[in-house]
C-alpha cells in the first residue's frame, strides 16, 4: 500500500495519486500549490523504519540527480522534509516507460535510433561528470511527447567513490527493499558480465546495459533471456545474443554497434558512450552498410552480422576485395616513405640529413577514409626515425 494518501501535504506539495515505486522510493504524482504545476514527489517507502542508513543513501541520491542538468535526464526540483519524511520533487513527466511500448512489439528503426541517440547523450554526459547509471533499462526510460528522459538514478554512484557496500534496489524489479550482503543490484537482464563476477565497474557497463536495451528495441526481444535467475547468469555470461537480423527493424549495421556493446570484457567494447552517440548518428543519417560490417568474414567472426549462408561467394569477394584495397593503400604508402627515404640516404650528405625538410603528397583516391567521429577515421602515425608512414582508411564496398 502507499505510504501517503491523495490530499496528503508535504510543505508546499499536495499529494495528488500514487504513481509508482522506483529505487529507493515511492513515486507520487503532486502539485506545487505555490507555482500551479504537476511535480512528481519521491519519498523513501515503509523500508527507512527498517533500515536506518536508508536517508543516507537517499540524500546520496538526491545530490547525483539534482547535479545532473541535461535535457534528456529527469530534472530535480527541491529537496525537502515534512513530518519525518524526506522527499525531492521532480519534473513531471507525460507519456510512458519504453517498457510499456515494447510490450506491443519493437520499435521502427528511425525511432530506434532517434530514441537511442538520445539516450545515449544523456548517459555520456553522466559519465563525463563522473557518474553511472547502474540500472539502464527499458523501465527507466521514459517516452514523452518531446523525447525520451532517463530516470531514477537510484543506484547511480559516482564513479571515484564506488565501494562493495549494499546498494539499494529498484523495488519494482527485486520485490526486495534493500539488497544484502552479497546481493547483485540492478535489474539482472542488463547486468555487465562483470557485475555478476563482482568485479569493478565502470561507464562500460552502462554501455553493456544500453546494447542490451537497444537489441530489446530493435528485435522486441530481450538480448539474454531464460527461465530461471541461474540460467539467465550463464546466458550472460558465456554465450552472445541470438541474431537481430531477420527480426523486427534489425539491420546489419545496427546488430554491428550492438554486438560490440554486448562484448563480455569491458576493454572489448566501446570506449564510451560518446562514441556510441556518434555512431548512432552516422547510422541515423546515412543508407550505406557499415564499413565494419562489411569488412567482416562472417565464416570466421563469432559476431558475424550476415544473415543466410555465411559461406557465400558473394560475401567472401567483397571481404576478399575489401581487404585488398586496404593493404593496397597502405602499401602504398610505405613503398612511398621507403623512396623518399632511400633517395635521402643517396642524395644527401650525411651531415646535412637530419636538418633537410622533406614535404610529398600521397595519393590515396579512390578509396575513400570514412570518418565517424569516433577518432579512427583519420590517423596519421609517424616513426620516430621519419623513415616510415601508417595511416587507418576504413572502406566499404556496397
Amino acid at each position: 500500500m502507499p505510504t501517503l494518501a491523495a490530499g496528503t501535504r508535504l510543505g508546499p506539495y499536495e499529494i495528488l495519486a500514487f504513481a509508482g515505486r522506483g529505487g529507493m522510493g515511492e513515486v507520487y504524482r503532486a502539485r506545487d500549490t505555490r507555482l500551479g504545476r504537476q511535480i512528481a514527489l519521491k519519498v523513501i517507502g515503509a523500508a527507512r523504519e527498517a533500515y536506518p542508513d536508508l536517508e543516507r543513501r537517499f540524500d546520496e541520491e538526491i545530490r547525483l540527480a539534482a547535479s545532473l542538468d541535461h535535457p534528456r535526464i529527469c530534472a530535480v526540483y527541491d529537496v525537502g522534509q515534512h513530518d519525518g519524511i524526506r522527499y525531492f520533487v521532480m519534473e513531471f513527466l507525460e507519456g510512458e516507460t519504453l517498457a510499456a511500448r515494447l510490450a506491443r512489439g519493437p520499435l521502427p528503426l528511425g525511432e530506434v535510433l532517434d530514441y537511442g541517440i538520445e539516450i545515449a547523450s544523456a548517459l555520456a554526459y553522466a559519465h563525463r561528470h563522473h557518474v553511472l547509471h547502474r540500472d539502464v533499462k527499458p523501465g527507466n526510460i521514459f517516452l514523452t511527447s518531446s523525447g525520451i528522459k532517463v530516470v531514477d538514478f537510484g543506484l547511480a554512484k559516482l564513479r571515484r567513490q564506488l565501494d562493495r557496500t549494499p546498494e539499494i534496489s529498484a523495488l519494482e524489479t527485486l520485490a526486495v527493499p534493500i539488497t544484502h550482503p552479497g546481493f547483485v543490484h540492478g535489474t539482472p537482464e542488463y547486468l555487465s558480465p562483470e557485475r555478476l563476477e563482482g568485479h569493478e565497474e565502470d561507464h562500460r557497463s552502462d554501455i553493456f546495459a544500453f546494447g542490451a536495451v537497444l537489441y530489446e528495441m530493435a528485435t522486441g526481444r530481450r538480448a539474454f533471456d531464460a527461465p530461471s535467475a541461474a540460467a539467465l547468469i550463464s546466458s550472460i555470461l558465456t554465450t552472445d545474443p541470438p541474431a537481430m537480423v531477420g527480426h523486427g527493424s534489425a539491420t546489419p549495421e545496427l546488430e554491428w554497434l550492438v554486438r560490440r556493446c554486448l562484448r563480455k570484457h569491458p576493454d572489448a567494447r566501446w570506449d564510451s558512450m560518446s562514441d556510441v552517440e556518434a555512431v548512432l548518428k552516422w547510422l541515423a543519417s546515412s543508407g550505406a552498410r557499415s564499413p565494419l560490417a562489411a569488412q567482416t568474414d562472417p565464416a570466421s567472426d563469432p559476431d558475424r552480422l550476415v544473415s543466410g549462408d555465411p559461406r557465400s561467394g558473394a560475401t567472401r569477394g567483397r571481404t576478399r576485395a575489401s581487404r585488398m584495397a586496404m593493404v593496397s593503400i597502405v602499401g602504398t604508402v610505405l613503398v612511398c616513405a621507403a623512396a623518399v627515404a632511400l633517395a635521402r640516404s643517396w642524395l644527401l650528405p650525411p651531415g646535412d640529413s637530419a636538418a633537410e625538410v622533406v614535404r610529398f603528397t600521397l595519393p590515396v583516391e579512390p578509396v575513400p577514409t570514412i570518418n565517424f567521429g569516433v577518432n579512427f577515421g583519420s590517423r596519421i602515425a609517424i616513426s620516430r626515425d621519419a623513415q616510415r608512414l601508417a595511416y587507418v582508411s576504413i572502406h566499404g564496398n556496397s
